[in-house]
């Protein structure tokens, strides 16, 4: 099962304040060669949902779940300031 962190969430939501995204758009992940990878996109049909404050703010397809298995996504600080990473 994916733990997802409030830090986590919180962060993903300041990534939405920052872009003016609309109320409906939120952060989707996804997997790509092996790496994660973010993009602005609508909660789909078969999507695992995570909100902040009331606002779905992460969206992931339920298989990508099911590929990630038991791991905690949380905030990694790195020399370019914090990401989202597997912890």
């Amino acid at each position: 099962m994916l733990i997802v962190t409030e830090a986590a969430c919180s962060y993903v939501a300041e990534v939405l304040e920052n872009a003016e995204a609309r109320d409906d758009v939120a952060v989707r992940l996804f997997i790509d060669d092996d790496d994660l990878s973010m993009q602005m996109d609508r909660q789909r049909p078969g999507d695992s949902a995570y909100d902040h404050k009331g606002r779905v703010v992460l969206v992931i397809a339920d298989d990508v779940v099911a590929e990630i298995g038991t791991q905690t996504l949380d905030i990694e600080e790195t020399d370019d300031g914090p990401t989202l990473a597997f912890c």
